[in-house]
């Protein structure tokens, strides 16, 4: 790991009004996580080395439940980089899971697992080639015409390592602070090169999807696709800011949640109180 975050300061607060933003805002000095109205908070201020795990668990259960809160209206959810703001939703679950696989397996992803491919020539596998080609059938014999044979593109294994370089560095820089207190090596893959050749890179990990038969290798693939399909960053972070000023509508929405069994009609009651007028009669 290389560079340290600039002045790894948290702070935690409590929103004072219903009206005020909750979720995560992150400038070069500060990362400021802002809790909803009559959350019980303890402390006030902490470095990432004193961050402890129930702080971090429910930072990234305040995260989750805005991520996944259906119910906020387009524009009640906000997500901005670099102070532009994002078209496409924060693909909080794909980076928590980058930045977890990268800390787990403590390296990134080279290409160990053997892949095939139908080729009429190459390295051939004739057991693959008897099980999933049908052959010709002539007066002269039995011919192959298509072969099964080893994948081996020494540019395509730099490639996919590279991909993987670029992604857990971007998740580090805007969620890495509640893990660690440095970021990972960059790579060489910049930000205009992900915008230039976006369609190919997503194109080329699909493909290693489909060609990948390790769970934990198509997991780790198809978080690192849904990152790119939905993350666009086109500079390095130097502020960022994911949340919202609409916290009633996802509290409404866990509580619906948590009572998803009691009927409608007795919902009504509590979701919208009424008043009416009783007139005496003389």
């Amino acid at each position: 790991m290389a560079d340290s975050l600039v002045n790894n300061k948290i702070s935690l607060n409590v929103a004072t009004s219903g009206n005020q933003f909750v979720g995560l805002k992150i400038t070069n000095t500060e990362r400021t996580i802002t809790f909803p109205m009559g959350y019980n908070l303890e402390e006030n201020e902490v470095s990432t080395e004193k961050l402890n795990k129930s702080q971090r668990m429910a930072i990234l259960n305040l995260l989750s439940r805005i991520n996944g809160c259906k119910k906020l209206k387009e524009g009640e959810k906000i997500f901005e980089f670099n102070n532009q703001k994002s078209n496409s939703s924060m693909p909080l679950q794909s980076m928590i899971y980058i930045i977890e696989d990268f800390l787990e397996r403590n390296s990134y992803y080279t290409e160990k697992e053997i892949l095939y491919t139908t080729a009429k020539s190459g390295k051939i596998s004739w057991n693959r080639t008897v099980k999933q080609i049908q052959p010709t059938v002539s007066d002269s014999g039995i011919a192959f015409l298509d072969f099964i044979v080893r994948k081996n593109h020494i540019q395509e294994n730099q490639l996919i390592t590279e991909l993987h370089i670029y992604c857990v560095y971007k998740c580090f820089e805007v969620l890495g602070f509640l893990y660690t207190s440095y970021l990972p090596e960059k790579g060489i893959l910049s930000e205009s090169d992900i915008s230039k050749d976006k369609k190919y890179f997503l194109s080329f990990i699909q493909e290693k999807i489909d060609n990948t038969h390790l769970e934990a290798n198509i997991e780790l693939f198809s978080a690192m696709y849904d990152f790119l399909s939905n993350f666009n960053a086109d500079a390095e972070l130097s502020s960022a800011t994911y949340g919202t000023k609409s916290f009633q509508t996802v509290w409404e929405s866990m509580v619906e949640k948590l009572f998803s069994t009691v009927s409608e009609n007795v919902k009504e009651r509590y979701f919208y109180p009424r008043t009416r007028w009783k007139f005496k009669t003389f």
